[in-house]
């Protein structure tokens, strides 16, 4: 997304406020994927990776794809009267979205495309990223696809500090102080019953675990989703 202007439109339309970080993001260029992205993919992400790059499974969309994404899904006509202005896209389809529901209820959530009820579990856009870059820091597995483990720490925090600069510190001074620790191998489980595994992390799960509701809700406010194979 290289123009902010189809997602301001969006939003006035449905009375959904575009956050100043988000914004300063899009037009800064950090949302968009250069020419040459896949050619010097590597040098590209350990100097000026694109905004949460380092975190999992998000693609930013092109400039025309939110209209497009309202018009085969998630227009209000189709939704129960809720409101979305989407920004990005997992691999699967599933859409990231600033949300407001027709009870007035605003904030950040993830659209799953194969679930029946989605979740408001951030209510900014800026608690998003931090929990997003908290999340990331319990695992950077998923960066050593395409970077060496050093490779996959220094995207990771050129990537925290070029998405947060228009965070307030106030939500990010306890981010500052974790992305700046050592990286160390630490056990990993994926569920309560999985196996455990070993991966780079610059934060254990416990200290996740103690520290994500700073910005994820305790009690997140579910809603209903219609599929889009399900809208006639």
């Amino acid at each position: 997304m290289r123009n902010a202007s189809e997602l301001k439109a969006i939003s006035a339309k449905f009375g959904i406020a575009i956050p100043k970080a988000l914004e300063s993001l899009i037009d800064s260029g950090a949302t968009s994927y250069s020419a040459d992205f896949n050619k010097n993919s590597s040098q590209i992400l350990t100097t000026n990776p694109p905004a949460l790059w380092a975190t999992y499974d998000l693609e930013w969309l092109d400039d025309n794809e939110p209209s497009g994404v309202l018009s085969e899904w998630l227009a209000p006509e189709y939704q129960n009267g809720n409101f979305f202005a989407p920004f990005a896209q997992s691999g699967g389809g599933d859409i990231y979205a600033l949300v407001k529901l027709a009870s007035g209820e605003q904030g950040c959530a993830v659209l799953w495309r194969d679930n029946p009820e989605s979740e408001i579990n951030y209510l900014s856009f800026e608690d998003f990223v931090c929990g997003r870059f908290l999340d990331a820091m319990t695992d950077l597995s998923h960066l050593e696809d395409d970077l060496s483990p050093e490779e996959a720490v220094i995207c990771l925090r050129k990537d925290y500090q070029r998405t947060t600069k228009d965070i307030p510190a106030a939500k990010t001074s306890l981010l500052d102080e974790l992305i700046a620790r050592d990286p160390m191998t630490r056990e990993f489980k994926h569920g309560p019953n999985a196996r455990p595994i070993q991966v780079l992390s610059l934060i254990s799960q416990d200290e996740h675990a103690q520290l994500i509701f700073q910005f994820e809700r305790a009690n997140p406010r579910a809603f209903p989703v219609v599929a889009p194979w399900d809208i006639k």
